[in-house]
């Protein structure tokens, strides 16, 4: 993942949506580089019957709660002039976060 200080040139995909244009990274954010343990975003792709195992939903929620709470939602957002209310979709990421820690307790889920 890049590691640009806010406001700094060099940014891949700056504020404005142009490469190498100012403004903070937000499609690649230092601390959240993708691990080992990461879950195959295959899983999500279709309908094939997926299983996500307590593992994984125990990775998602993590990622979700620390995404959160760095504002990484915010930051996202503001890269779309027709995005959704930033509650809205924090409310969202947080149902879903705490959809995959329940899940995590009970054999995770399967993507139908």
């Amino acid at each position: 993942m890049w590691t640009v200080a806010p406001g700094s040139v060099g940014c891949p995909i700056g504020r404005d949506g142009r490469p190498g244009s100012p403004g903070p990274c937000a499609l690649k954010l230092a601390g959240f580089e993708p691990p080992a343990e990461s879950v195959a975003m295959e899983k999500f792709l279709s309908h094939g019957d997926w299983h996500v195992t307590p593992d994984e939903s125990r990775f998602i929620a993590s990622r979700l709660d620390a995404g959160i709470a760095q504002g990484v939602p915010e930051e996202l957002l503001s890269f779309f002039d027709d995005a959704p209310p930033t509650e809205d979709v924090v409310s969202w990421l947080e149902e879903f976060a705490a959809f995959n820690g329940r899940a995590a307790e009970y054999g995770g889920y399967r993507v139908r």
